[in-house]
């Protein structure tokens, strides 16, 4: 097993559902279609799957996926394996195709260089039924009950530290070796997530008790990799 392509990883959480044969009438006009998903669709080994592997602003793990960094990063999920329980040993497919879309589930046309307003990337993976029957078959039962969710898996290099004033956005701090003593406050580092800092040359904002989250603003694009049931 090679070594993981960052030095950090970060994890979120989202709904997913299965795309069935005869669905393919919804296939066709969700957030997004596949040059795949016919190819997919038809084959009797194969559960396809479709989820929101990750959008851009602020997650339950106190993590901000900047949009400039998140939209450099929207092609790195395809061929990417999906794996059980963050057992990067424990394969049982992969996503095959992913599409940046709007908050509302429209497609987005993903050629531009650059994006300024929020987004999501959709998913669609292909599970090995055949090969993992049993895995296959709680999939299919959690998807039946509602219950079916996917988490991902973002790896990266460097951070940066982003500020917020209840929830409203302040600044970027640049991690380096004057602020790296911030680290202690993150959630992620078994901190609170906040601390008390003075503001300066920022309008309208007072010194207070500033929220910490930690924000993937990195030199190198923050790739992100696994689908995980």
């Amino acid at each position: 097993m090679g070594q993981p392509l960052g030095k950090y990883r970060t994890f979120a959480v989202a709904k997913a559902k299965l795309v069935k044969p005869d669905e393919k009438a919804v296939a066709a006009v969700s957030r997004a279609k596949s040059q795949f998903d016919e190819h997919v669709l038809n084959q009797s080994d194969l559960l396809a799957t479709e989820s929101i592997l990750v959008s851009t602003g602020i997650n339950t793990n106190d993590d901000v996926f900047l949009v400039e960094e998140t939209w450099a990063a929207r092609n790195t999920p395809v061929l990417k394996p999906a794996n059980w329980m963050h057992n990067d040993k424990d394969i049982i497919g992969i996503m095959y195709d992913a599409f940046p879309v709007e908050l509302d589930g429209k497609s987005i046309a993903s050629d531009s260089d650059d994006r300024s307003e929020p987004f999501e990337i959709l998913v669609k993976g292909a599970v090995y039924k055949y090969t993992f029957p049993d895995k296959a078959a709680e999939i299919e039962k959690l998807h039946a009950e509602g219950k079916l969710f996917v988490s991902m898996e973002a790896w990266f290099d460097s951070y940066d530290y982003a500020l917020f004033d209840g929830e409203q956005f302040v600044s970027i701090i640049k991690r380096d070796q004057s602020t790296a003593h911030i680290d202690q406050h993150l959630k992620a580092r078994g901190g609170t997530g906040k601390f008390n800092l003075r503001v300066m040359n920022i309008a309208s904002v007072e010194p207070s008790e500033i929220s910490l989250m930690e924000a993937l603003v990195t030199s190198s694009i923050p790739p992100i990799n696994d689908l995980l049931f």
